[in-house]
């Protein structure tokens, strides 16, 4: 059945060894040049010893705790050249560039519907994916299902989640079946010094559109069969990698 798949949030996070939440303030990323001097909170940042946060007028949010930097925007609707976050996490690790980077997270989250057939929704995981299983006949109503698979890439991981939930229409009128895959491609970096380190690290989100492209193939390909209008367009080849670990939760 024709289905709708959009990538509407687009995460990057740096975990790092020991650092300190309260650098991140909306002075040091204006000064800095992390973020340019005319953005605007969108409401009081929090500053405490263990976690600080900021959150522009334009969507983008960024969250420090001693261990991780969190940057997320939601990017549906908006074409590369609006989207800021990878740049933004970029100038951020530049700025610290003696900071002590373990890994590298970039992670997409969309979802796709189904117009005219919402109750595929419904029953996605139970009655497609896992189809047919003895254990899936039980109670009521098809048992929720979160299914977690790990992909071994050429360079990195590619670990994804799917699952099921709604979403409510911007009236407010309606709520609609939707199915969400969280993808987290995942960069851990070894025995490299701190310059190999943030050379790498911002290699990889400068490619940060590719990852977009790997993981829409991914779901609009291989789990939606390719019936699908995918929010960020392009094709590449198909992803390379085999899955090493399938989870249940």
């Amino acid at each position: 059945m024709p289905s709708i798949f959009s990538v509407h949030e687009l995460s990057i996070v740096l975990l790092i060894h020991n650092q300190n939440p309260t650098l991140l303030n909306l002075d040091f990323l204006k000064y800095s040049g992390i973020v340019p001097s005319h953005w605007e909170l969108a409401n009081d940042p929090v500053l405490t010893p263990n976690v600080s946060q900021v959150i522009f007028n334009n969507g983008l949010k960024i969250i420090a705790d001693a261990n991780r930097t969190i940057f997320t925007e939601m990017i549906a609707g908006k074409s590369p050249s609006d989207i800021a976050v990878t740049q933004v996490a970029k100038l951020y690790a530049q700025v610290l560039s003696h900071a002590e980077y373990k890994a590298l997270g970039i992670n997409p989250e969309g979802f796709a519907t189904f117009p005219h057939h919402p109750e595929i929704a419904k029953n996605y995981l139970s009655k497609t994916l896992l189809s047919s299983q003895p254990w899936l006949v039980f109670g009521n109503t098809p048992p929720r299902v979160d299914l977690n698979i790990s992909y071994t890439l050429d360079q990195g991981t590619l670990n994804l989640k799917v699952g099921q939930g709604f979403m409510q229409q911007e009236n407010g009128e309606a709520i609609t079946p939707i199915v969400r895959y969280s993808g987290n491609f995942e960069y851990i970096f070894q025995q490299m010094s701190p310059s190999e380190k943030l050379a790498v690290l911002c290699n990889y989100l400068d490619q940060w559109q590719f990852n977009i492209q790997t993981f829409t193939n991914l779901i609009t390909n291989q789990f939606l069969n390719g019936l699908n209008t995918p929010l960020m367009g392009g094709s590449i080849d198909p992803l390379i990698g085999s899955p090493v670990e399938i989870a249940l939760r």
